[in-house]
C-alpha cells in the first residue's frame, strides 16, 4: 500500500462459495439476498469510527498487533485524501448477503 506493505482490506468469499459451502455443510438455502448500504462522511475520522463501531478489524495474516504509531496513521490520513467524492465526502460501502438457513 501507499502508507506501508500491509494488508489492511479484508478479503471475503464470495456470493457463490458462500451458497456452496453452506450446502456442503449440510444447510438448505430458504432465502438468500444481497444488499448494498452505502454511508457518506464529511470526514475520514467518523468514517472510522462508524467502522470500528460495527466491530470490522483486519484479519489477515501476518498483520501487524497493537496500534497504529502517530506518524503511520497520519500518513494514513493523508492517502485517505485522495478517496474524497466530487460531494467532498468518503463514501463507506457494506455488501451484505442474508441468508435463511434450514438444516438438511
Amino acid at each position: 500500500g501507499n502508507v506501508d506493505e500491509s494488508v489492511h482490506v479484508n478479503n471475503f468469499e464470495n456470493s457463490h462459495m458462500l451458497d456452496l459451502n453452506c450446502k456442503k455443510n449440510g444447510l438448505y438455502i430458504i432465502s438468500s439476498n444481497i444488499l448494498t448500504y452505502t454511508e457518506n462522511f464529511s470526514c475520514v475520522y467518523d468514517l472510522l469510527n462508524s467502522v470500528k463501531r460495527i466491530g470490522a478489524q483486519n484479519m489477515n495474516a501476518g498483520r501487524k498487533k497493537g496500534l497504529l504509531g502517530k506518524d503511520k496513521f497520519n500518513r494514513f490520513i493523508k492517502e485517505f485524501e485522495n478517496y474524497k467524492s466530487e460531494e467532498d465526502t468518503y463514501q463507506l460501502t457494506y455488501k451484505v448477503k442474508f441468508l435463511i438457513l434450514k438444516k438438511a
